[in-house]
């Protein structure tokens, strides 16, 4: 396994890369990386004890030290993931490459009234819109405060961005204590006021591009175009721009996107302006002024 640190302002990103194959990664000497970690972190992160103490960290690096040696590769990695993540900042994190993990064929969004299913496996079609009430008896509450100590974020609209693309992650929902392997679990769902379990297997990120994804009809207008890094579209009925910016790129694309947009409100009874950010992971925020 090989770690790269590439600074990033007043923190880093710690990415985990080129490892071997899954199968091997008991092979690891994960002691080797629990020490680069433990020197190199408080030497590059310009305020690592901001959030926790010195001697708190110390004592995490310590227990990792006699626990380590007992893990599997998946659990090892994904315990150097948690010791980053206690630093408490959405900028320095450990990332396990996809490759090793498996997932359930599931997409899930959280919102205000519970995690629901937005997408899934054409056989699990009936799961579509379903609410998720446990896995295999742990109740989805109990899932995500375990889920907090492993995925680094700033606030809590940065952990609910997170908890969608990883929520189904089975590698990490065995960590969270709600699975006994990550090959398969039972899933609570409640749909139309009723509940029901569906024994769900999981699968390498490998077999993903097989599988024949059900929406529950026509996606919503956020999912259109995820090719593109900015677009914009033209609701007459409601007589609403709708704008999306998916992604910090291209500044004299986005500056053409925004002439043009702003041409189009002035010669068109526009009532609404809808600026659509939520699948943007940041970047340059100079890219964005003209449309300010």
């Amino acid at each position: 396994m090989r770690t790269v640190f590439t600074p990033l302002l007043w923190a880093f990103l710690l990415v985990a890369s080129a490892g071997p194959a899954a199968a091997q990664l008991d092979q690891v000497d994960w002691g080797s990386d629990l020490e680069f970690i433990a020197t190199e972190l408080p030497e590059l992160h310009i305020d690592l004890f901001r959030q926790q103490s010195e001697a708190d960290f110390n004592a995490r690096v310590n227990q990792l030290r006699s626990d380590i040696t007992d893990m599997s590769g998946v659990q090892a990695a994904l315990a150097l993931q948690e010791l980053v993540a206690s630093v408490g900042d959405g900028h320095t994190s450990l990332n396990v490459d996809s490759k090793y993990l498996r997932y359930f064929p599931l997409n899930l969004k959280w919102f205000d009234d519970g995690i629901f299913v937005t997408v899934a496996d054409a056989e699990l079609s009936r799961l579509v819109q379903a609410k998720l009430v446990s896995i295999n008896g742990v109740e989805t509450d109990a899932i995500l405060e375990r889920l907090k100590q492993l995925l680094p974020h700033d606030n809590e609209f940065g952990f609910r961005n997170i908890i969608d693309n990883q929520f189904n992650t089975a590698d990490y929902l065995q960590y969270a204590g709600a699975l006994d392997n990550s090959e398969s679990a039972q899933f609570v769902f409640e749909k139309d006021g009723e509940q029901f379990s569906e024994v769900i297997e999981s699968r390498p990120v490998s077999e993903f591009g097989s599988i024949r994804w059900h929406t529950g009809g026509e996606p919503p207008l956020c999912f259109h175009k995820q090719s593109l890094n900015f677009w914009n579209d033209w609701i007459a009925d409601h007589n609403t721009v709708y704008f999306k910016y998916n992604s910090c790129r291209d500044a004299a694309g986005f500056n053409r996107l925004v002439q043009g947009t702003s041409g189009f409100v002035g010669q068109n009874r526009v009532e609404k302006f809808v600026l659509d950010l939520r699948h943007n992971g940041g970047g340059n925020s100079a890219i964005f002024a003209p449309l300010f």
